[in-house]
């Protein structure tokens, strides 16, 4: 939808495009929006994830739940919150990344930042940092903090190389591309 402000200060919404009919497997209730490259994806609680192009939304595909749409080598990805399951999203579909069926929860990908030309620095939902290079998740150079046990929920690359984690009911963390932590803000400072 579009939000319009109108002559009066009001705020209104005004639908621009629908989302076509589609079968069972495929939910709607897309609220979220990500912008990879030039493509846009549409995602929500239901799992459905659709593409933006020109004033129409096509269905991709459908998992249990987003946990993110993210950027990494080889393409545009979803991670799956409730299996940990990534997947590499397609025109039209969505092609499962083999070995990433099976590794639970714990691994869902909450967020990611650029790190190399060949890998991604991802934060995991209770694993901790994580490299993931479009088809394997590996350990990331990391201090116990971020090793795992906690969720991480959100990540942003900052300029000279720092990286700022977001830890639920903790606080955020700074920490350059070693790994090493360079200041943390924690909850104590509310």
């Amino acid at each position: 939808g579009l939000v319009v402000l109108d002559e009066n200060a009001r705020w209104s919404r005004r639908a621009v495009a629908t989302f076509p009919a589609a079968g069972r497997e495929v939910h709607h209730g897309l609220a979220n929006a990500k912008r990879i490259g030039n493509d846009c994806y549409w995602f929500g609680l239901s799992g459905s994830l659709a593409r933006w192009e020109g004033s129409t939304l096509h269905p991709v595909g459908s998992v249990n739940l987003v946990s993110s749409v993210f950027a990494a080598p080889g393409g545009a990805f979803v991670s799956d919150a409730f299996s940990g399951q990534i997947s590499r999203i397609e025109k039209d579909k969505l092609v499962p990344i083999a070995g990433t069926a099976e590794l639970g929860a714990q691994f869902a990908i909450t967020a990611s930042a650029p790190y190399d030309e060949r890998r991604v620095l991802v934060t995991t939902f209770n694993r901790g940092l994580m490299f993931f290079d479009g088809t394997t998740l590996t350990e990331a150079p990391r201090p116990p903090l971020l090793s795992g046990g906690r969720n991480l929920t959100d990540l942003c690359l900052l300029p000279a190389g720092f990286y700022a984690v977001a830890i639920d009911n903790f606080g955020v963390v700074f920490l350059d591309r070693s790994g090493r932590i360079i200041q943390v803000i924690d909850r104590t400072i509310d």
